[in-house]
């Protein structure tokens, strides 16, 4: 059997469920992964989705000394959609500190 983190088709499998999710007309696609998990967080930037630091978060499944606990986000927004609301980027960029 192949191990499959870090394989690579990982970016490709990805980019499928993106083309799905614009497909569907999502605005915005996120993802998320243990902060140790290197290699997945390579596939999102891989397939452009960009670091969320504000949203990274502990998994409350988790025991506070998991090594998983500390989970990271990214996200992509849909280059095709248009709603007339601005997008998260666009909001969180005009509370600069």
């Amino acid at each position: 059997m192949q191990k499959s983190i870090g394989a690579k088709d990982s970016p490709e499998g990805a980019r499928a469920w993106l083309d799905y999710a614009w497909s569907i007309g999502l605005p915005e696609v996120a993802a998320f992964t243990a902060r140790e998990n290197a290699p997945s967080q390579r596939v999102m930037e891989k397939i452009g989705m960009i670091y969320d630091p504000g949203s990274d978060y502990e998994n409350p499944e988790l025991g506070e000394s998991h090594w998983l606990r500390p989970q990271v986000v990214y996200r992509k927004q849909n280059p095709n959609f248009s709603s007339g609301v601005p997008s998260l980027a666009t909001v969180m960029s005009s509370f600069s500190m």
